[in-house]
Parts: C-alpha cells; structure tokens; sequence
C-alpha cells in the first residue's frame, strides 16, 4: 500500500518537472505550458440552436409553485378575462373622444388623470362603444399629451386646458368602482 502511494507521488512530481521550462527551451514551449489551448488551432463553431423551448402552463386552478407552501387561492378569486371587441369593428378613436384633465410627471411612473380617473403608462382604458368594449391603452404620457393605443394606431391626445369653477363637482361615475368610458358615436 505504501509503495503505490509513494510510485504515485514520485511519477507526479517528475511529470511536473519535466512540464517546468528551462532556460535553454524556446519560447513557443513556455507558451504552451503556460497556455495549453495555445497549439489548438483555430476551429469555427456552429452557433447554438436551440432545441425545445420551455414552457410553463398551469390551469388556473392550480397552485402557482410561487406562492408559499400550503397558501391556497380562494374560491371566489379567479381572474376573469374581459373579452374586447376584435380590431375590426371599424371604430376608430379620436382625441375628442377622451378628456385629458391633469398630467404628473414626477418620479418614475408618469400619470395621466382621463376622464376623472388617474392612468399610467401601459394601463387599459375601459372604453365602451355602445356595450362593446374596445381595447385603448396608453402608451405614454409626455408633458401636454397622452399618446394612446388602439389596434396598432397611436392617437395623441393633448391636455384640455378649461377653467375650473371654484366649486367643481365630482363626477359620481368617476368614483365608482365599475367606471367605464362610453361613447356614443354610431
């Protein structure tokens, strides 16, 4: 037993001696024991195709795995989708239809107060023609105008300047929680 280990420790520091350069070998031998990919010749590599995809799809009912352990969604918490009218309706929104009341451009996330309801950039307007709902979402809010979304088109929308009475009154369907912009154009 003894003998194997010390057969190992003797072919080890022979093999690193003779690896050691030595005043006399040439350059090209200290680089490639320095850098031994330094002889490798130069090779192209494909680049990387990927093969399958992941995908993460859970039913709705399902724990999500990044909730806490034993954390149970309740029953009555589901998210409904709202369908929106398909792109081809043939409405198309115009900047008089929405009245941009106020816009707050400090800190990060800019707002826009639409029809007596604040709105950040990204937000979905509920905007009804009749009892279909058309999907508008604000795209960006900029000093003077909010730039909207609809079915691929942008409309700007600039700021009304009207001058307020001293007593305004606030717009109980502004208020509520089912508030909805509605428009009544065809």
């Amino acid at each position: 037993m003894n003998h194997r280990i010390l057969f190992t420790l003797i072919a080890a520091s022979t093999s690193a001696m003779a690896a050691r350069p030595t005043a006399t070998a040439p350059a090209a031998a200290t680089a490639a024991a320095v850098n031994p990919l330094a002889s490798v010749p130069d090779m192209k590599v494909e680049p990387y195709q990927l093969q399958n995809r992941s995908t993460f799809n859970l039913a709705l009912e399902t724990r999500t795995p990044m909730w806490p352990i034993g954390w149970v969604r309740p029953k009555g918490d589901l998210p409904v989708a709202t369908p929106f009218a398909p792109t081809g309706t043939g409405f198309l929104l115009q900047p008089h239809h929405v009245n941009v009341m106020s816009i707050l451009l400090l800190g990060n996330e800019p707002l826009a107060t639409i029809n007596g309801k604040a709105f950040a950039e990204g937000d979905v307007l509920p905007i009804y023609v009749g009892e279909k709902p058309i999907k508008v979402t604000v795209k960006a809010i900029r000093d003077g105008a909010v730039v909207l979304e609809q079915a691929g088109r942008q409309i700007i929308c600039p700021i009304q300047r009207k001058i307020v009475p001293e007593k305004a009154n606030v717009d109980p369907q502004s208020t509520s929680p089912d508030f909805r912009i509605k428009i009544q154009d065809r």
